[in-house]
């Protein structure tokens, strides 16, 4: 189980990586 704060901190993460790429 995921703790909400470490949920934000995956998806932020995901959200970099998806700027990465789109780049």
């Amino acid at each position: 189980m995921y703790g909400k704060q470490d949920l934000l901190v995956v998806v932020k993460q995901i959200l970099e990586l998806c700027k990465i790429m789109l780049k």
